[in-house]
């Protein structure tokens, strides 16, 4: 039986790869944002200092305070179905969350535009009593900290992890889909044969979970 629905971010309930497009939105190099992560995923940097410069590349734009982001956060799109398909959930009588690998005020102000109660983000910002982004905390190992959300969500709701479907389309999301056995993912171009496996179905559109859901 299905008492919830889990919906992933990124690619899922809003088009583009937020990392990057707040760099754009910040007013700074994607391209140099990009270096950056690439070094760091292939140990060229550390972690620390992966950080220490993504940064001071936000820094240098002048613009890296919680106003500025939330204002930008708040004019970024969403699906266009994505409101009607929670609705729809909601009205089902079924829990509804998102867990995604973004950062929390991102989050935070898309829950809000959706009316979702419970949001869950693997990365915290951090400002100053002045609003001043000063650091931010990037979990590493995404999946995982995806799977503990999933159990802070079910106790809360007392729920078993197979009463929950999860709606995703990288592979952070596998995990997930492997611990609920009810992984709905939504196709794009690329993703990994591994995280095809671990699907339970799979679908081309946001709306099409509905009639999973409902059947």
């Amino acid at each position: 039986m299905i008492k919830a629905v889990i919906f992933d971010l990124d690619g899922t309930l809003a088009p583009g790869v937020s990392w990057l497009d707040l760099t754009r939105d910040l007013g700074a190099s994607v391209t140099s944002h990009s270096r950056i992560f690439k070094e760091f995923q292939s140990r060229v940097i550390s972690y620390e200092e992966s950080k220490r410069r993504l940064l001071g590349l936000w820094h240098s734009t002048g613009n890296a305070n919680r106003d500025y982001m939330t204002g930008i956060f708040k004019d970024w799109p969403i699906h266009q179905a994505a409101p009607i398909v929670l609705r729809k959930v909601q009205r089902l009588g079924l829990k509804r969350a998102i867990m995604t690998g973004s950062m929390d005020l991102y989050a935070q102000v898309v829950a809000h535009r959706l009316h979702v109660n419970n949001w869950y983000a693997n990365t915290r910002l951090v400002f100053d009593e002045d609003g001043q982004l000063i650091d931010y905390h990037y979990e590493r190992d995404q999946a995982g900290k995806k799977a503990q959300q999933l159990e802070y969500f079910c106790t809360k709701y007392k729920l078993l992890p197979s009463e929950c479907v999860v709606v995703g389309d990288s592979d952070n999301d596998i995990e997930l889909f492997h611990r609920t056995g009810k992984g709905i993912l939504l196709e794009t171009e690329g993703q990994s044969a591994e995280l095809h496996d671990a699907a339970w179905q799979t679908v081309e559109r946001l709306p099409d979970i509905l009639q999973i859901i409902e059947s």
